[in-house]
């Protein structure tokens, strides 16, 4: 009666990858509008973010296609997230295990360990991306505040790397 209760209970999953799918797709949405934004400007000529008026149009061209590359990877976070919940909680393994070809190959996810480390690099790499949005849009103006980005990337990978949560996928590999 537990198991057949807790068994069922796993397809409240479905409400989060539902609404991690749709987020993903909503932010690729917006990754894409973004994208238009740095093409409107460099192309059309059209007025950009008063916050970028000081940059000239390369450079806030540069800026927008930065900003929709750091929407893009967050839209692949809720999709790798949503992926790995249905591996981990829906799908049935022996199915997936019979199958030759699987689509999607790279995002395998045979335990949480595993998708906190693959969400955790993505989450670095975003704040990567963020402090070359800051320093590319403060260019004239850095200070040493500017510094508290790399240096929280900097704690978070060495972080990653003591907690060692991919370490098993690689000494297979």
């Amino acid at each position: 009666m537990k198991k057949t209760i807790f068994n069922n209970f796993r397809y409240i999953g479905w409400i989060v990858i539902l609404c991690s799918m749709l987020g993903s797709m909503l932010l690729i949405m917006i990754g894409a509008s973004k994208a238009y934004s740095a093409f409107d400007v460099f192309i059309f000529n059209a007025a950009p973010q008063a916050e970028l008026m000081h940059l000239d149009k390369a450079d806030i061209a540069i800026s927008y296609l930065i900003k929709s590359l750091d929407t893009f990877l967050v839209a692949l976070v809720l999709f790798i997230f949503s992926h790995g919940v249905f591996t981990l909680f829906i799908s049935d393994k022996t199915a997936d295990e019979q199958k030759s070809t699987q689509v999607l190959k790279w995002i395998k996810t045979p335990n949480i360990g595993h998708l906190k480390n693959i969400l955790a690099e993505v989450i670095i790499v975003i704040l990567f991306v963020k402090f070359l949005e800051l320093v590319l849009v403060n260019f004239n103006n850095l200070s040493w505040n500017i510094l508290v980005l790399p240096a929280s990337i900097l704690l978070l990978s060495l972080g990653l790397k003591f907690l060692g949560l991919g370490q098993d996928e690689e000494a297979g590999h």
